[in-house]
């Protein structure tokens, strides 16, 4: 007994089997030669009931995104509303002419133009507002340009280290200072034999400039979305491949390769189709607003706890990279991916709490070269289970086996003591599984859990089945 003291202090804890189970299952060939790092604690009091790896340096997926909007609550808090302005500059004759310029100048909100929330105006709804804002104004014809001013968040919108095979696809849209329809388009396809092409038919929304190598083949019936999409960000180009399955018409969902110029075509192409002519072209620029602008209109976005619960609860990493981006600036640093790293770690420390083990190359997760310890992630739980907007955080967590939660959790737990009760986040990259979140004991206490496994030797499936026996191992543990 001294000998397994001596080599496993961190496993061991009177009345409770947990760790000895997690040791033994660490032990198998699924998980034998992975990076596997397990802790848990008390919410209450910080008393530990499973520490596996537990300082460990793993890539976390997206349970990453948990930091940034802890970090976000906490310096912007659960009300505040991104803002994006129609403004003009210039000067407007007695006759509804415009000597100048339509600007659209981007406040970083990553909800214009989308309808993923209820009631929020989706693209079409957004661009009948803005012309009937123009036309309220007496503006009838402009002689002069549409502008997207995105000096708020003037640096490059995807992280430097994002992998070739997301960024051209709808997960791997990076955040700007101007987002509209979520920077997403649908490309369409229509299936052809098994294992023969499949034809592209068009765009939703239309991008007369996006130009396709397409090296799409058709699956099988089934066989679900396999395609990528292959693109630099601002390129008017991009290679398909992969497959879609055999049968009706599918689509895929791509990044909008620049979401500022896309919104300012499209605003005059909305001018224009009701009778608001414009002369000049389209544009967008990195300096601050002139002096003499004026303001026909604000947009505001819904509050941030409800941008949060999309985070949280659909894992979108384009509301994660733009709550990130505005957390930073609101403590100083660049809106970058760069700057969000300098505020997250200033974050921390301010909180006390250790960010050894801690690298930040983007906020939502996607970076394979994010890292973050088990044992951080559980002090990040703890301390927003002490801030004054914890129920924003903890309420906009997926619940196990909630029909509210949709996707993955609706059913995971079902049946179990862990429906619920667990409030979870998860993530999934190649390489990654990972789990964290809040849950119950059968004692009626708190804990904060994160369960992180790298390179497995198992499908995702697989290790999500670990995870939840862990956890009604946890529920069952000695108070």
């Amino acid at each position: 007994m001294v000998f397994w003291l001596l080599i496993l202090p961190s496993l061991l804890y009177s009345g409770n089997p947990v760790p000895d189970w997690a040791r033994l299952q660490k032990k198998q060939p699924t998980l034998r030669h992975a990076q596997w790092g397990l802790h848990a604690v008390y919410v209450d009091d910080g008393t530990p009931l499973l520490e596996l790896d537990a300082d460990a340096a793993l890539t976390p997926a997206s349970v990453f995104k948990l930091l940034t909007t802890a970090l976000a609550l906490d310096k912007r808090g659960p009300d505040f509303r991104f803002e994006t302005r129609l403004l003009y500059d210039g000067a407007l004759t007695a006759d509804g002419v415009l000597n100048g310029n339509l600007i659209i100048w981007g406040g970083g909100d990553p909800t214009w133009g989308s309808d993923r929330i209820p009631g929020n105006p989706g693209l079409d709804s957004l661009m009948r507002g803005l012309y009937n804002s123009v036309y309220a104004a007496g503006i009838h014809k402009i002689h002069g340009d549409i502008r997207v001013n995105i000096s708020r968040f003037p640096e490059q919108r995807t992280p430097g280290n994002w992998n070739w095979m997301d960024i051209g696809n709808y997960y791997g849209a990076g955040a700007g200072a101007l987002n509209i329809h979520d920077n997403l388009y649908h490309l369409w396809f229509r299936p052809g034999p098994i294992g023969r092409p499949a034809r592209v038919l068009r765009t939703d929304p239309v991008l007369p400039d996006l130009i396709f190598e397409n090296h799409m083949l058709t699956g099988a019936r089934g066989s679900g979305d396999q395609g990528y999409i292959y693109a630099a960000p601002g390129s008017q180009q991009a290679v398909l491949r992969g497959s879609i399955p055999a049968g009706r018409d599918f689509s895929i969902k791509g990044a909008l390769p620049d979401p500022a110029r896309f919104a300012a075509q499209k605003l005059k192409e909305t001018l224009i189709a009701n009778g608001i002519a414009v002369s000049g072209g389209t544009g967008t620029s990195r300096q601050a607003l002139p002096d003499n602008v004026r303001l026909l209109r604000r947009f505001h976005s819904p509050p941030l706890r409800t941008i949060i619960e999309v985070v949280h609860r659909r894992s979108f990493n384009l509301y994660a990279e733009a709550t990130g981006k505005e957390a930073a600036r609101a403590m100083g640093f660049p809106a970058s991916d760069r700057g969000f790293a300098r505020a997250l770690k200033a974050f921390l420390k301010e909180k006390k709490i250790d960010t050894e083990g801690l690298r930040a190359y983007d906020a939502c997760g996607l970076s394979p070269d994010n890292s973050v310890t088990p044992r951080l992630m559980t002090s990040l739980l703890r301390l927003a289970a002490r801030s004054p907007w914890f129920g924003d955080f903890y309420n906009t967590l997926s619940i196990a086996g909630n029909d509210s939660s949709g996707g993955f959790f609706k059913r995971w737990g079902r049946g179990t003591p862990l429906e619920n009760n667990a409030r979870v986040k998860s993530g999934l990259i190649n390489g990654v599984r990972s789990l964290a979140g809040y849950m119950s004991t059968s004692g009626g206490r708190l804990i904060a859990f994160c369960f992180i496994a790298n390179r497995a030797n198992a499908s995702s499936h697989t290790i999500d089945s670990l995870h939840k026996k862990l956890l009604l191992r946890l529920w069952q543990a000695t108070d």
